[in-house]
């Protein structure tokens, strides 16, 4: 056998060993995460899954102000017109705002 196919065969191998190990290596990361995991408790699966309640107070006495800003672009061509005005919102309650904007015709 010639030198340079030897050396082709045996680059071929490094190649064939490399992918090999880097497939394997892909398969190890989950284990390895998971112990990583678990030694850190950073991203703990266990911990992830368990169901948490949200409890909410919430201020009834706090007063929100809403404001809802609508601005055309310079180039383009319409109006709008502000349904709601800005609004003084308190305590869990729905309020309703309404936003007009119509194209202005050429």
């Amino acid at each position: 056998m010639s030198d340079p196919r030897r050396a082709n065969r045996h680059l071929l191998w490094q190649l064939l060993a490399m992918a090999a190990g880097s497939f394997g290596f892909g398969f190890a990361l989950v284990p390895l995460y998971n112990v990583l995991c678990s030694v850190t408790g950073y991203g703990d699966q266990a911990k992830l899954l368990e169901r948490v309640q949200a409890v909410e107070h919430p201020d009834v006495n706090r007063t929100v102000k809403v404001e809802f800003l609508a601005d055309i672009a310079s180039a383009a061509t319409g109006s709008s017109a502000r349904g709601a005005h800005p609004r003084r919102a308190s305590g869990p309650a729905l309020h309703r705002a309404v936003l007009r904007a119509q194209p202005q015709r050429a």
